[in-house]
């Protein structure tokens, strides 16, 4: 019998958080300066250039 949707999604998730407890896990590094930089910056380009060109 096909598996739900949601009993996949449940048991994936269940799979991830108990790798995620064990003691030698790496949890990632958090962002930096850089990072929040460029995630303020790429909107703010995308804004300027759809302007730009709806001004054409």
């Amino acid at each position: 019998m096909v598996e739900s949707f949601e009993s996949q999604l449940d048991a994936q998730v269940e799979e991830r958080l108990t790798a995620m407890e064990r003691p030698g896990y790496a949890f990632p590094e958090s962002l930096g300066s850089i990072d929040w930089a460029l995630i303020g910056a790429v909107p703010v380009v995308s804004a300027v250039l759809l302007a730009v060109g709806a001004a054409l």
